[in-house]
């Protein structure tokens, strides 16, 4: 479950410039070789946006499978996914699996990031109480969603406006563990939530249902970011990382008792029928894409109008996906 998406000046400036310090020390130390490929660059850090959770289970046991041959990946889990952008952009950090929406924001600002393939996809729910079985029911219903400009509401839009619904009560309420609380008390009748955690709602007590999960949602929901720079200085490393993706999504999605396991092991505290049944939904409705999630540049132009309508990025941002995404890469290896 993410962290609230308020956090102190102070502490976001700690967070970052801890980041930085400790690049620029390692930066004096020469880069991790691997035997046959002396000048890969093997030493990498990687930043989350968001404290560890299952949806991050593919990417990070990818890390793992790049450590076993040699390499040094390491992981940082900042509260909040403009933190990762900026450790980012500062080369705090090298990679960043996170929201799109942010980074794209970020490049509307200016910032010279790129997007290389998606990590995660459709990860949102829509839940209620048991009674609710479609979401043409939502009609003259609250729903709950984090903020105006969040994803969370930008989904529930998106539901409403399929389903020719004008009357519903859309209430901001930050915070999934806030908007979860505000259901089971009987104050909404619906909420947008992360797949994971509306199946641990629904685990928790029977009296919530999924309504609807989001596979055709015209929108990549999180991608792997790095630096225009990097792509032209790192570009074998970064084969090698995309290649480790993809084939670890493969085998996520044919093996799901492995899966579950791997995934357990980095999430130990989670329940183990929650983190199966976390595995299958993401299998059924395609979270982790085992062909990258974008099969071309025209593709990603719905995503760009999808956070343009939900006012994410303004009238006046690039509407060519070029100008977010580089998909050379992910094309040399799928």
């Amino acid at each position: 479950m993410r962290m609230k998406s308020r956090i102190s000046a102070a502490v976001a400036a700690v967070a970052v410039a801890a980041l930085v310090a400790s690049c620029s020390t390692s930066s004096e130390e020469p880069p991790t070789e691997t035997t046959g490929a002396p000048d890969l660059k093997t030493s990498l850090r990687v930043a989350y946006g968001g404290v560890a959770q299952l949806q991050y289970s593919a990417s990070r046991v990818a890390w793992q499978e790049l450590n076993d041959q040699g390499w040094d990946i390491t992981e940082e889990f900042l509260p909040q996914a403009e933190l990762a952008i900026q450790a980012l952009e500062q080369g705090a950090v090298d990679i960043v699996p996170t929201a799109s929406s942010t980074a794209m924001k970020a490049i509307e600002s200016g910032a010279d990031i790129v997007g290389l393939v998606a990590v995660s996809r459709a990860e949102w729910a829509l839940v209620g109480h048991a009674g609710i079985t479609s979401a043409a029911e939502l009609s003259g219903k609250k729903i709950a969603v984090h903020s105006e400009t969040s994803l969370s509401n930008l989904v529930v839009q998106y539901t409403l406006n399929e389903n020719d619904i004008d009357d519903a009560e859309v209430l901001m309420i930050p915070g999934s563990p806030a908007r979860s609380q505000a259901l089971a008390q009987g104050q909404i009748d619906a909420t947008s939530l992360f797949v994971a955690d509306a199946l641990r709602l629904q685990q928790s007590d029977a009296s919530f249902s999924i309504i609807e999960t989001y596979s055709n949602l015209p929108f990549v929901d999180q991608l792997l970011w790095v630096r225009r720079d990097f792509v032209e200085t790192h570009r074998a490393e970064l084969q090698a990382i995309l290649s480790a993706l993809l084939e670890t999504y493969e085998r996520f999605g044919d093996d799901l008792d492995w899966a579950a396991a791997e995934s357990g092991a980095l999430m130990p505290d989670e329940p183990e029928d929650l983190v199966r049944a976390v595995v299958e939904e993401y299998k059924q409705i395609g979270v982790w894409p085992a062909d990258g999630g974008i099969p071309s540049y025209e593709f990603f132009e719905d995503t760009i109008a999808f956070l343009k309508r939900g006012n994410v990025l303004g009238a006046a941002a690039s509407d060519d996906p070029r100008d977010y995404i580089d998909l050379s890469i992910l094309e040399e290896v799928r």
